[in-house]
C-alpha cells in the first residue's frame, strides 16, 4: 500500500512544483534548474514507479491479472489527478499571492 502512496504524493508535488517554478521570471535559468532539481531529481528520488511495474508484474504471475490492471490503471490515474490538483492549488496559491487572480473563461466571453 505505500508504493502508490508514495507515487500520488510524488505526483501531487511534481504537479506543484511544476506550477510554482513555471511562474518564476522566465529570463532566469533559475526557473529551469529548479525544475530539474525538484522535479527529476527530488520528486524523481522520492517516486517509485519501477516499484509498481515490478508489482504489476508480480500480480500477473501470480495469476491476477485483473488485480493487475487495476492496481496499474488506479495507481496511474490517481497520480494524474494527483499532479492536476497540485497545479490548481499552486496556481490559486501563486494567483492569491500576487493579488492577481485569473479570470475565468466565462468571463472573458461577457
Amino acid at each position: 500500500m505505500a508504493i502508490p502512496v508514495i507515487n500520488v504524493i510524488g505526483a501531487f508535488l511534481l504537479g506543484y512544483l511544476y506550477e510554482a517554478v513555471t511562474r518564476l521570471d522566465s529570463a532566469r535559468p533559475t526557473g529551469a534548474n529548479l525544475k530539474l532539481l525538484f522535479g527529476t531529481g527530488f520528486c524523481g528520488g522520492f517516486t517509485t514507479y519501477s516499484s509498481l511495474a515490478t508489482d504489476t508484474a508480480v500480480l500477473f504471475r501470480d495469476g491476477l491479472p485483473g488485480s493487475a490492471i487495476f492496481y496499474a490503471l488506479a495507481t496511474v490515474i490517481v497520480g494524474a489527478c494527483a499532479t492536476w490538483a497540485g497545479i490548481a492549488i499552486a496556481t490559486a496559491v501563486n494567483d492569491r499571492a500576487s493579488g492577481h487572480p485569473r479570470k475565468d473563461k466565462q468571463e472573458d466571453a461577457t
